[in-house]
């Protein structure tokens, strides 16, 4: 019986110490669940707070390129005026270089002014065309050579590609 008695006790006291452990294992497990959660938290907040600032810099930047686009704009719409401007000129001497002609008749004036009306608008684009294919020759690159033409890199590449097919 005294064994039986010894036997309770230590079973007792093992309990004890078992209950004791597994105490202490769920207090870690609950300081581990509130780290966690504290973590999960303040990483939230710092990917706010990246999120805030990214869209903040998204809106500069949108508005940076809406001014710049509305600055391109302008400067294109600048040299559209200019080139129209300069046609004027070029049909204005066409038109005082007609008065200096002397007489033909209808027929040879009518072919004279065919010659004169298709060679306007190609003398500027050959002009660039030229100065393009120079500029090729140098080895400047389609971005550049559109950039110190003022003109757009499609534009360029395709009056490149026409004035080799046509020189062909």
């Amino acid at each position: 019986m005294f064994y039986l008695l010894i036997i309770g006790i230590v079973t007792q006291v093992i309990m004890l110490l078992w209950i004791t452990v597994l105490h202490k294992r769920l207090n870690q497990l609950q300081d581990v669940k509130k780290d966690n959660e504290k973590i999960q938290r303040e990483t939230e907040d710092i990917l706010m707070s990246f999120i805030a600032e990214m869209k903040e810099e998204n809106e500069k930047f949108l508005k940076k390129v809406k001014s710049t686009s509305t600055i391109e704009y302008k400067e294109q719409k600048q040299e559209i005026l200019t080139e129209y401007e300069r046609s004027i000129d070029v049909k204005e001497e066409q038109v005082a270089y007609k008065e200096f002609l002397p007489p033909f008749s209808e027929e040879d004036r009518s072919s004279n002014e065919e010659v004169v009306e298709t060679k306007e608008a190609p003398l500027l684009l050959d002009d660039i065309a030229e100065k393009a294919e120079r500029l090729a020759q140098e080895g400047y690159k389609i971005e550049e050579i559109a950039k110190q033409l003022n003109k757009g890199k499609t534009e360029i590449e395709l009056l490149m590609k026409f004035r080799q097919s046509y020189t062909k």
